[in-house]
């Protein structure tokens, strides 16, 4: 992907390990249709290459090092890593390849995955130009496949997501709202402006009671010859106390077809 980064080194006369700051930036990932993107080809097969390749110039990065004709550790740092990253170039081509906005916006699409898209869409294409029963076969196992390996990776990602918000009730909540796929309601979507809601909630009390009618004890009617007892209304009330577990229970109790 297109990044940008912005480092610094920041200063100080506290302590002389001065700590490093980089400011990494990505674009919008949320487009419609396909985005060129550019990526490494990262495998096992490069990075023993590459492990070779290392072993190899082994005594030209040494002589970098030790090199006492050059002065500038500056100097010396570049050319260090100037031989390493062109051996790791080398062995890490970068690519360039069109993803659709829906691979981008699902974590769960790995490599792997990406691999069985291809695989199920090439099936698809020999299909379509031969309809005979071998490439009808190939296309329903390799399409089978695929819909396996992401139902599986699918939920190995919202397993990690689960385990990784722990932290708090929060968290846990929007990790659930990220897996059934519903937004947060922010408080600034409501077409109402703020100020009339909060006029309506701080008069709706006062309105409501104007409305009721004021009854007395003789109004209200009784079958019984025995006089009712009426418990005066408290001035007021206080907050029960409950713990997590008990709202988790609570929810646990609750009808998951409503």
């Amino acid at each position: 992907n297109d990044f940008t980064a912005s480092s610094h080194i920041i200063i100080t006369d506290i302590t002389d390990h001065l700590p490093c700051l980089t400011i990494v930036t990505s674009p919008d990932i949320f487009i419609k249709g396909y985005k060129t993107i550019t990526k490494r080809v990262v495998n096992d097969e490069n990075r023993e290459q590459f492990m070779t390749k290392v072993a190899d110039i082994k005594d030209a990065l040494s002589f970098h090092v030790k090199n006492r004709l050059q002065t500038s550790l500056e100097s010396k740092y570049d050319d260090y890593f100037f031989h390493l990253t062109k051996i790791y170039d080398e062995c890490f081509p970068v690519i360039t390849r069109k993803v659709h906005a829906k691979t981008l916006s699902k974590p769960w699409i790995t490599p792997e995955v990406q691999n069985l898209i291809d695989k199920k869409n090439e099936c698809f294409s020999k299909k379509k130009k031969k309809n005979s029963p071998a490439n009808k076969t190939k296309y329903k196992n390799a399409k089978l496949k695929m819909e396996k390996t992401i139902d599986k990776e699918k939920a190995k990602y919202y397993k990690t997501v689960m385990q990784n918000t722990n932290n708090s009730m929060r968290q846990k909540w929007d990790a659930i709202r990220l897996i059934i796929n519903r937004k947060k309601v922010s408080g600034n979507e409501c077409p109402i402006p703020n100020n009339i809601i909060g006029n309506h909630y701080a008069s709706v009390a006062k309105r409501l009671a104007e409305d009721l009618p004021n009854l007395l004890q003789d109004d209200i009617p009784c079958s019984s010859n025995v006089q009712p007892t009426y418990i005066p209304t408290k001035q007021q009330f206080q907050f029960n106390i409950i713990t997590e577990r008990e709202v988790y229970e609570k929810i646990l109790k609750l009808d998951s077809s409503k």
